[in-house]
């Protein structure tokens, strides 16, 4: 290869911040590897030019502990009289498993939406990683869409971010969050926006986002359906595997 051609290389190198969703995500990081093999393969289905690397934002501290308030955590389980605060008890059966689901992943969107001091914490924290990772992209899966849209409402939808922003799995078309959001949803002040959307998915983000045309912004929605009952066809790398090769050829040719 020629020291031009290596040269061409090394300018096409893609930094992406990846914000995680709602679960355990800190507390492992078998899902780092899962995640980049899966985006990393759709790439160089598309281009095999470019080089990523990937930062990833912690931020399952702030909920803890994850607080046993409200009706969710008051659902029944298997067993009639048993609720989910109990079953997490026995932490190998199916009824705990499904009450720690419930516990991260219901709990957590609870707080988020309910505790504008948790908001705070989390825009900070969102914009200490953006100026740390300094990225070409970032990648938002379900309640960091929440976390990332809620960010730019409260610091600025017109201030400037040298960054493509996608999200995926994200609960930004709910009616719950009307009162949050506005309907339409705004285009942030990225380079673009680009939205995976999975018409089968159980965690109130089977709806495709409502935006509001800006004849000066970019924002495009492209499907990926994918359907893994268990797993409530939510979680990744489902809608990396399944988003359409355009997608990943839109967000390489900004590169």
């Amino acid at each position: 290869m020629s020291k031009k051609s290596e040269n061409l290389k090394a300018d096409r190198t893609i930094k992406v911040l990846v914000v995680h969703g709602i679960g355990h995500m800190d507390e492992d990081d078998w899902w780092h590897a899962s995640w980049e093999n899966a985006i990393n393969k759709r790439v160089a289905k598309v281009n095999t030019d470019v080089n990523l690397l990937f930062e990833f934002m912690s931020y399952d501290k702030y909920f803890e502990p994850i607080d046993k308030f409200g009706k969710f955590t008051q659902a029944p389980t298997l067993q009639r009289g048993e609720r989910l605060a109990h079953a997490e008890e026995d932490e190998f059966s199916l009824k705990a498993l499904l009450a720690a689901q419930y516990n991260w992943r219901v709990n957590m969107v609870t707080k988020f939406l309910t505790k504008p001091d948790l908001r705070d914490q989390l825009h900070d924290a969102f914009e200490a990683a953006v100026a740390h990772a300094k990225p070409d992209v970032v990648y938002c899966h379900s309640l960091g869409t929440l976390l990332a849209y809620s960010y730019f409402q409260k610091r600025g939808m017109n201030k400037q971010h040298p960054w493509v922003w996608v999200t995926a799995a994200s609960q930004l078309a709910h009616k719950l969050l009307k009162k949050l959001m506005p309907d339409p949803l705004q285009i942030p002040n990225v380079k673009a926006w680009y939205n995976l959307n999975n018409p089968k998915d159980g965690v109130f983000a089977n709806l495709d986002l409502k935006v509001a045309p800006n004849s000066t912004r970019t924002y495009a929605s492209y499907p990926a359906p994918f359907e893994i009952v268990f797993l409530f066809n939510h979680d990744e790398p489902g809608y990396i595997n399944k988003s359409p090769d355009a997608f990943w050829q839109k967000l390489i040719g900004h590169f």
